[in-house]
């Protein structure tokens, strides 16, 4: 899986598409456990990971992705397939450590949309019930601090909303 192009990427991507999303759970799973099993780099894995993301953005809990996705997703060269790893470890209530890890690793990554995407499913994991004794973690009020003067507004305030919610 050494290159960003290979063969089977055009197959996930007809996958994620708006068609797929209308699918039985059953052709959507074998569909996707068919393009898993023969993925030849990171290009496919990206967009088998938005394809199963957005599926189960629809129908949430009737498809199984396997960890292993999740955490070649989370270690991507494809910073959008980063992005597509930490939507899944959310979606599919992947170990919360495990995405809160990522989930700093994006915080302090540098890259604007791997930040934003950060922030975002920092706010999903907050609406886990599970993940309350764990949150309070002074590297993550670290990054939130950083991310308060950021020069984008979004970031800024995501940060500084998020900041103030982990504090109360």
């Amino acid at each position: 899986m050494s290159n960003l192009h290979d063969s089977t990427a055009k197959h996930a991507k007809v996958l994620w598409s708006t068609e797929s999303i209308r699918l039985r759970p059953e052709s959507f799973q074998a569909r996707f456990d068919e393009l898993y099993r023969s993925a030849e780099g990171p290009a496919t894995l990206w967009h088998l990971g938005g394809a199963a993301s957005d599926y189960l953005r629809v129908h949430p809990g009737s498809i199984q992705v396997p960890e292993g996705l999740i955490e070649a997703l989370l270690k991507s060269p494809i910073v959008d397939g980063r992005i597509i790893g930490r939507k899944l470890a959310n979606r599919c209530s992947f170990d919360a450590e495990r995405t809160l890890s990522s989930i700093l690793d994006a915080l302090n990554s540098g890259h604007e949309s791997e930040i934003c995407g950060g922030l975002f499913e920092l706010w999903n994991l907050l609406e886990r019930d599970t993940v309350a004794p764990m949150i309070h973690h002074e590297g993550l009020f670290c990054a939130l601090a950083n991310l308060t003067r950021a020069k984008d507004a979004y970031v800024r305030d995501s940060a500084s909303r998020l900041f103030d919610r982990l504090k109360a």
